[in-house]
């Protein structure tokens, strides 16, 4: 017989997701935009721009190389922010950079990949998911990811896709062990261009009215805080709500529990 996944039960009370997740209530069901703001602590006025500048609800994500991870984290919750930590994975060319030296690789053995995820977990408390940080090569390996995507579900958290990657087999494997997800619509400032960001965010707009939730991740830039500070405010006067990425992911909890009663016949 088929192993029945119980998949998106309720969230555990004590979970990091539900722990460190900004609360949000969306009793009308309004369509709502999620944004992440990724690479953060590297540059510090970046980060406090950040953390400072956007509303509470833009959930900030620090990179795996920030200093003074744990200070930076204390400093974003305590504006309202929820906090993801980046993963590095393995990409097809590593560039002039040097590989992380906890990247999480294809080639090395399941327990390697868990004991490298172990020392990136444990780096700082109050995050209540992780994002990919590179990856395209790591992601097409259903074989290397599923182990990764069991051990963040048994801990609690989420995992958010960046919407960098062309192929990826995260969203099936995280679909299977129940783990809340996340891919992003839209990364919107791959090109940093005030012309590019603004069509980025209508392209966002249009996947919240359609499909219910839209989320797009974005860097630390300042044209694309300046558009940010700007667009937010207008959403609501559109029927959209800006949610905390939490909320996005937990979605896709609820979406496998309504698949799941209507695959069992019990149901």
């Amino acid at each position: 017989t088929a192993k029945m996944v119980q998949i998106g039960s309720a969230v555990p009370d004590n979970s990091p997701l539900a722990r460190n997740s900004r609360p949000f209530a969306n009793p009308e069901g309004k369509p709502t935009v999620s944004i992440i703001v990724g690479g953060l602590g590297i540059n510090r006025t970046r980060t406090r721009a950040a953390i400072n500048g956007l509303p509470p609800e833009v959930t900030l994500s620090f990179a795996p190389t920030a200093d003074n991870l744990r200070g930076w984290v204390r400093e974003a919750r305590r504006a309202g922010h929820e906090v993801l930590i980046e993963l590095p994975m393995e990409p097809y060319d590593y560039g002039r950079q040097r590989p992380h030296a906890n990247v999480m690789q294809v080639a090395v053995s399941n327990q390697k990949n868990q004991e490298r995820l172990g020392r990136l977990l444990a780096q700082t408390p109050g995050y209540f998911g992780v994002m990919n940080y590179q990856g395209a090569k790591f992601a097409t390996s259903s074989e290397a990811v599923a182990p990764i995507m069991s051990t963040l579900s048994e801990k609690g958290l989420a995992f958010f896709e960046d919407g960098s990657l062309i192929r990826s087999e995260f969203a099936a494997s995280a679909t299977s062990s129940g783990l809340a997800f996340g891919k992003a619509t839209t990364w919107l400032d791959a090109r940093p261009e005030a012309d590019e960001i603004s069509q980025q965010l209508m392209l966002l707009e249009s996947t919240a009215l359609e499909q219910g939730a839209a989320l797009g991740t974005a860097m630390p830039f300042p044209v694309t805080f300046d558009i940010l500070q700007e667009w937010l405010p207008t959403l609501k006067e559109k029927g959209i709500e800006i949610a905390p990425a939490s909320y996005h992911a937990k979605r896709s909890l609820r979406a496998g529990q309504l698949r799941q009663a209507s695959l069992d016949p019990q149901g």
